[in-house]
Order: structure tokens, then sequence, then C-alpha cells
């Protein structure tokens, strides 16, 4: 079992270098002009993360709790305990 298991990690990682190999040879074919258009993509999708990171309007909820208190005072006036 331990050989079997060894043998498909040694078939997967040649796998795996022949086609970093393959990849590597596409991006050195590249032109300049198809790298920084690659490269833009990629800042551009990074950016939209980010946007999407910095404004979660539809998460959260931005009313204070000082104002919910009131407003559930306002509604509820006989839930306020007096001691």
């Amino acid at each position: 079992m331990d050989q079997v298991v060894r043998e498909q990690i040694r078939a997967w990682k040649s796998g795996m270098e022949l086609h970093n190999q393959l990849v590597l040879e596409e991006k050195r074919n590249q032109t300049p002009a198809e790298r920084m258009k690659g490269l833009m993509a990629f800042l551009k999708s990074h950016a939209y993360i980010g946007i999407e990171r910095e404004k979660p309007d539809w998460r959260v909820h931005r009313m204070p709790y000082s104002e919910v208190q009131e407003r559930l005072r306002d509604r509820h006036p006989e839930r306020i305990c007096r001691d």
C-alpha cells in the first residue's frame, strides 16, 4: 500500500513539473503587451475584491446601539424597568 501511494505521488509530481515547464514556456513567449494585459487583469480583479471588502453595506446595519435602545423604549414603554 505504501509503495502504491509513493508511486502515485511520484507520477503526480512529474505531471506537475511538466505542467510548470509548459506554463513557464508560455510566459516566456509572451510579448510585453500581453504580459501587461495579464498584469492589469490581475490587479483589476484584486481591486474589485478590495472594494467588496471595503464596503460591505449589505452585511452591516449601521444604526447605533443607542438609537436602537431609544426606539425600543418608545415602542414599548411598559417594558422599562424602574427601580
